[in-house]
């Protein structure tokens, strides 16, 4: 096999120099043209088959992804014992580690060349598993992913060529169900860089894009004359928490959790209240309200929103939002492309649960998807409350859930958007506002919370899932590595 450390040495060279420069979205990966139709050809041809692994024997083939839009992909996976899996890791880590760091950065390479080629497969295989809009699973969930994956691969080998840290061993990456490719691909370039062997868990209902993505690893390894044992996919039942509790397993990147937020918004003053509306509207329709940047409540003074034809009432306010949806939504193509499916059949029971705080502002109904009729949807619930009602509206929940909270004064939703955001997690905190000193009054609110504050349209908000994962810096490439 070719150098191919050599071969893609140009690629590495350019992602060390777009950290350096801090440009970390500039893409730097060739990748097909990412087609829905190609994407669902390809994950059709795949349903209802046994799905092996090379170099991988297995008796038990074990399947249960069921997608959020309907559709019963009936894939088997060969299935062996974490404690097995675990073994054939650690037999391969001696030889992995002794593998010249050249060498080991030259097949990371290869493996996101191929994943890159890999693209409209990867990303039909996102959709499935995380009910990401098609739109979202192409770019965020598989793009954006692979450049990010580029990007550890690259903070790995400039941290171990200025230091002499040795690995870590084996390493468990366990992954979630929201952008899985997102937050797995720099934990497994990462890691294999620094010499790690890297034991993949994922969720038994997204299995395909990850399990994709270790049979294309094994099959780079294999080729160059790796040990392929170097990646291993664990899906027994259990997986997760058996790898969790092996001391064996000397790093743990645990990415189950959602990273969500409060994400609140401030509504005070705005020379255009339709236009900001219309692009928190969009904001809150997005990914049906289960993305990290999705705002879940919307702070206003009782006397509403000041603008430049005169002021607008609370309950008004109201009232246009809800328009807005209903507008958007009206809008088939714009439905298909942005709202996705619901991953968690438990987000219908908390729509259900919070029609019941408050005053109903807008309900929430099935959503009809043209490609996927079964697919489990709601459109936005937009309820009305109290300020001081903050166990209601400042409590993180996934789903198409608002609040629009009704406060004495702007000094007041400030201070409860402030406190909500610290206490519940947040993103950021939107304010809206022409006035200079209610802008500085959030900023002096936030402190030194670490939660970004945005004067600007919500809609501007409509960001792919790479937004919320840990950042890319030597802090995460030393989590792979031992003293």
């Amino acid at each position: 096999m070719p150098d191919l450390f050599a071969t893609h040495r140009s690629l590495l060279d350019r992602a060390l120099e777009r950290r350096a420069q801090g440009r970390t979205t500039a893409a730097l990966l060739a990748v097909p043209p990412i087609d829905q139709a190609t994407a669902k050809a390809q994950v059709d041809a795949l349903h209802d088959r046994r799905f092996p692994l090379p170099g991988i024997r297995a008796r038990d083939w074990l399947g249960a992804e069921a997608s959020p839009y309907g559709v019963d992909l009936g894939i088997r996976y060969p299935v062996r014992s974490t404690t097995a899996v675990v073994a054939a890791a650690s037999a391969a880590q001696p030889a992995w580690r002794a593998t010249a760091l050249d060498r080991r950065v030259g097949i990371a390479l290869e493996a996101v060349r191929r994943w890159a080629s890999e693209a409209p497969l990867l990303a039909g295989a996102a959709m499935h598993g995380s009910g990401q809009p098609w739109p979202m699973a192409a770019a965020g969930g598989t793009v954006d992913a692979l450049e990010r994956g580029l990007d550890a691969l690259a903070a790995a080998y400039e941290t171990l060529r200025t230091g002499d840290a040795q690995p870590a061993g084996v390493a468990a990456v366990l992954a979630g169900m929201v952008s899985p490719a997102g937050r797995v691909w720099p934990s497994i370039l990462a890691n294999l860089v620094c010499g790690n062997v890297v034991v993949v868990a994922p969720q038994p209902a997204a299995v395909l894009a990850l399990a994709l993505s270790v049979r294309t690893f094994r099959d780079v390894l294999a080729a160059a004359g790796a040990p392929a044992d170097a990646v291993q996919l664990a899906v027994a039942p259990g997986a997760g928490g058996e790898l969790a509790r092996d001391p064996a397993i000397r790093v743990i990147d645990d990415a189950t959790a959602p990273v969500l937020g409060v994400n609140p918004v401030v509504i005070e003053s705005t020379r255009d209240l339709d236009g900001l509306l219309a692009g928190l509207a969009r904001a809150i329709t997005r990914f049906s309200g289960q993305g990290a940047l999705s705002p879940r409540v919307v702070l206003a003074p009782s006397e509403g929103a000041f603008t430049d034809r005169g002021p607008v009432g609370f309950l008004e306010m109201g009232r246009r939002l809800a328009a807005a949806v209903d507008r958007l939504l009206a809008d088939q193509s714009a439905t298909d492309s942005l709202c996705g499916a619901l991953r968690d059949a438990a987000v219908l029971d908390a729509i259900t649960t919070c029609r019941g705080y408050g005053r109903l502002v807008r309900a929430s109904t099935p959503i009809g998807l043209t490609d996927f009729p079964e697919a489990r949807t709601a459109s936005p619930l937009i309820m009305a409350t109290h300020g001081s009602a903050e166990s209601v509206y400042g409590v993180e929940r996934a789903g198409p859930i608002t609040f629009l909270v009704r406060t004495g004064d702007v000094g007041e939703a400030i201070e409860r958007a402030a406190w909500i955001a610290q206490e519940s997690g947040a993103s950021r905190l939107v304010v809206h506002s022409q006035r200079d000193h209610v802008v500085e009054a959030a900023g002096d609110a936030l402190g030194s919370a670490g939660i970004t504050l945005s004067c600007g349209d919500p809609g501007d908000t409509d960001r792919t899932m790479v937004d919320g994962h840990p950042p890319i810096d030597e802090a995460f490439v030393r989590r792979g590595l031992g003293a």
